[in-house]
């Protein structure tokens, strides 16, 4: 019996573009593929976990980062996506225009780390704001930028970091900034 070969990324990803239509940055799909490559058996393991009614042990309070900045943000909406078992909770936030570098990293931390504290989601999602978009923010681009605070700081790990049992220590923050911020 033959043993079935799957194609290289990069061959479904000329096929996709060809019979498809679908035009995907290269390297955006070859992360994706990597994403969907190590979580083998994950889907599994998440149904058994439904199944079993399995719950996690309790998350315990992650450290507030110190510093001599202000808190600057403002949520304007938070909402928890329940994606069984998981739970996550995606922010929406305004900061001022005139921070630094580090006080934006200060305030996106500030604020993940007082929600997750609160809630203990599985991980925690902020978009940012200008606070002069506040009254626009469901019909522009992120003019601040977006943080997460998950397992290994990547909401790809979400389920593994669940079904693993993984402590707040091995939560880390993720921050990219709108480059017309600063």
């Amino acid at each position: 019996m033959a043993q079935k070969v799957s194609p290289s990324p990069e061959k479904v990803f000329e096929s996709m573009k060809q019979q498809e239509g679908i035009d995907i940055d290269p390297l955006e799909y070859n992360k994706l593929h990597d994403t969907i490559k190590t979580s083998e058996g994950l889907c599994t393991k998440t149904a058994g976990l439904v199944y079993e009614n399995k719950q996690r042990t309790p998350l315990e309070n992650c450290d507030l980062p110190i510093g001599a900045f202000s808190i600057s943000y403002q949520v304007i909406n938070q909402e928890i996506i329940d994606i069984s078992p998981t739970k996550r909770l995606l922010m929406k936030i305004t900061v001022p225009t005139n921070l630094s570098e580090e006080e934006l990293s200060f305030n996106f931390k500030h604020c993940m780390g007082s929600y997750f504290n609160k809630y203990k989601p599985d991980s925690v999602v902020i978009l940012a704001y200008l606070d002069s978009d506040k009254n626009r923010i469901e019909n522009i681009p992120l003019s601040a930028g977006t943080a997460i605070f998950a397992p290994f700081g990547d909401l790809g790990r979400v389920q593994e970091g669940f079904i693993d049992n993984i402590s707040v220590q091995d939560f880390e923050y993720s921050m990219k900034f709108s480059p017309d911020y600063f």
